[in-house]
């Protein structure tokens, strides 16, 4: 649509130009086609003028023209100007169109009568051909920023577009409007991320067949973005493997020349672990057998400036608890040991039970190791023995639980057992117990006392009364 307005505006100049000193017409002898001519400067125009008349009225037809100085003059063969008869008429071509070339064109029929006839005018008007350079063919960029480039233009192009060379294909295609403007003769690409670098060009042009380009390389250039876990969870006491994973820290040229990654402890404390640079984009972090709950910070920093990524590592105690309710007995000459298993589930599936058992006379050790889904176990033989038992996983060992089984030599008859877990209970017990006898021997000592006293007192009576 800009074209065509262009086109009527210079079509409507010269119009009033060249009426100064336009012969007038003959009404419908000559006819002139096409009425106006729109050209980019070395490029040609062919005007066709033909007869609507006999032609034996005529003895000759010839072109004319009027120039930017009001001139008018006669066209004649050459290397500029071609002329070759019609059946009906003369054509003219005007061969490598410059600026001069600017102005009407008519042609004359010479009659044989003397009276000439006049067509009206063909306009030529003559554009200059567009170019344009941009001030910068290597454009640097930053993330999520702005980026204007100045172009210089001539020719009055009133289009301007800008294409992107799609990588695939080799092909420059356009971008969508809304990611750039045009202002005057600087374009403004908007928001730029990584993905936007590349080759791109900027084209300026008033007709479809008077184009120009001219081509810049973009490179975006953005803080680094840390890809890091923020929790991992490990077993306690197993080994911890941190990946830090840092990308769009530089350009699409992939030079990650001037990337560092570092690692630290929360508040600045140094890192107890083995660094390992995997790629240019990620580094790794070993620790062994972590215990304790920890932070680490990835630190990553190119020349564009600073970011850094926390990750917190969950240790999970994965220890089983120890078995409860550890009963011993003898049975068959051996200690019968049981107990019930761990209530809690921590996750991780019991691989065993361990049990030992310490002669105390001989103190000689006898251990065995049971499935994870058995409860009891024949173990030593019946004499005095201290019994310990534990529950065995993946992640380690339970605390320990201990008993005591006392066993007389004489009979290998058990007198008690005792546990940790019933000790307090049983001293109690014991106490009671012996209380209980104490009292009773006293009351029956105290009642022996007090009748062998009455007695003596009974006899004393009577033999006082005898004596009587």
């Amino acid at each position: 649509m800009k074209l065509k307005y262009l086109h009527i505006l210079l079509v409507f100049s010269l119009q009033i130009f060249v009426a100064w000193n336009q012969p007038a017409p003959s009404s419908g002898f000559l006819s002139i086609t096409p009425v106006a001519h729109l050209v980019v400067v070395g490029e040609n125009a062919t005007f066709r003028c033909e007869v609507n008349a006999n032609l034996q009225t005529i003895h000759a037809v010839a072109w004319e023209r009027v120039n930017s100085s009001n001139t008018i003059f006669n066209i004649l063969p050459g290397p500029h100007y071609h002329l070759s008869a019609m059946d009906t008429g003369l054509t003219l071509t005007v061969i490598n169109i410059s600026a001069n070339d600017i102005g009407g064109y008519y042609c004359v029929a010479y009659r044989m009568d003397g009276e000439d006839e006049y067509s009206n005018h063909s306009l030529l008007q003559v554009i200059e051909r567009t170019s344009v350079t941009v001030t910068q063919s290597m454009v640097e960029a930053i993330v999520r920023q702005n980026v204007t480039l100045t172009m210089l233009t001539s020719g009055m192009p009133n289009i301007t577009i800008l294409q992107k060379k799609n990588e695939q294909t080799g092909e420059f295609e356009d971008i969508s409007p809304s990611k750039y403007s045009v202002l005057n003769n600087t374009v403004t690409l908007y928001s730029l991320f990584v993905i936007d670098a590349g080759e791109y060009r900027t084209c300026v042009f008033n007709l479809p067949r008077n184009r120009a380009c001219a081509s810049f390389s973009l490179t975006v250039t953005g803080f680094p973005i840390i890809s890091l876990a923020p929790v991992i969870t490990i077993d306690n006491g197993s080994n911890c493997s941190i990946i830090c994973h840092v990308t769009q820290s530089v350009s699409v040229t992939d030079d990650f020349s001037d990337l560092h990654i570092s690692w630290q402890g929360i508040d600045g404390q140094p890192v107890l672990g083995q660094v390992t640079r995997l790629t240019d984009t990620k580094s790794q972090l070993f620790i062994e057998k972590v215990t304790d709950v920890v932070h680490y910070m990835c630190i990553a920093t190119n020349a564009i400036g600073t970011s850094a990524m926390v990750t917190k590592v969950n240790v999970e105690n994965c220890i089983p608890d120890p078995p409860t309710k550890l009963q011993l007995s003898c049975r068959n000459n051996s200690i019968a040991v049981s107990w019930i298993a761990p209530e809690r589930d921590v996750g991780r599936p019991l691989t065993a039970y361990y049990v030992e058992v310490n002669d105390m006379d001989s103190d000689v050790t006898t251990s065995v190791s049971v499935g994870p889904t058995e409860t009891s176990v024949e173990i030593g033989s019946c004499v005095k023995n201290t019994v310990l038992l534990r529950a065995e996983n993946d992640c380690g060992n339970s605390s320990e639980i201990v008993s005591t089984i006392y066993v007389e030599h004489y009979n290998q008859t058990a007198v008690h057992t005792t546990s940790n877990d019933d000790h307090a209970i049983t001293l109690v017990f014991i106490n009671i117990i012996i209380a209980v006898i104490f009292l009773t021997v006293t009351l029956i000592l105290l009642i022996v006392v007090l009748s062998s006293w009455w007695k003596i007192k009974a006899l004393k009576n009577e033999l006082k009364t005898e004596k009587e």
